[in-house]
């Protein structure tokens, strides 16, 4: 009886370790690239995970304080101001930057299958500092039919802290 008791706990703690090491993979890498002359440098590397295959990505931008506003832009597209308005609340880069083009409610979020790895360049006048996430969700048109929405989304990469010195 003892045997079988000890048997049926071990058996137990093995489930339980089985259990606790199932986590959804971090299919996402935000990488420090550095900073060259006045620009801070942020790599967006993509894995192949057949798990987001039809959802949409996005990267999320939050800081501590209110109304940050920096410059951005995408590989060797123009550089963008952007501004956060509220302190640790997270904000989509892509409504971000479909706002300050003046083109509010046309976002259109890739799909992770398209996603490819994106360099993002960070400048400003002054010291800042952000947290960037990446998000999967699913894809659905807008109240007006002219952009999309990102909704359930999941991070897909660990929270990276980008600290922007002048």
């Amino acid at each position: 009886m003892l045997k079988k008791t000890r048997f049926i706990i071990s058996l137990i703690g093995m489930m339980f370790i089985l259990v606790g090491c199932v986590r959804e993979p971090l299919s996402v890498s935000i990488i420090n690239r550095g900073k060259s002359g006045a620009e801070h440098a942020v790599l967006i590397n993509y894995s192949q995970e057949k798990l987001y295959k039809n959802k949409g990505v996005d990267l999320r931008l939050k800081s501590g304080t209110a109304n940050v506003t920096f410059m951005v832009r995408k590989d060797l597209e123009n550089f963008v101001s952007i501004t956060l308005p509220e302190a640790n609340e997270w904000h989509s880069l892509t409504t971000l930057l479909c706002n300050a083009s003046e083109k509010p409610n046309t976002e259109n979020f890739v799909k992770y299958d398209d996603a490819v790895n994106t360099t993002w360049l960070f400048k400003s006048e002054k010291d800042f500092c952000v947290q960037i996430l990446c998000v999967a969700g699913d894809k659905f048109p807008n109240a007006t039919k002219t952009g999309f929405l990102l909704t359930d989304t999941e991070p897909i990469s660990k929270q990276f802290n980008l600290k922007y010195k002048k």
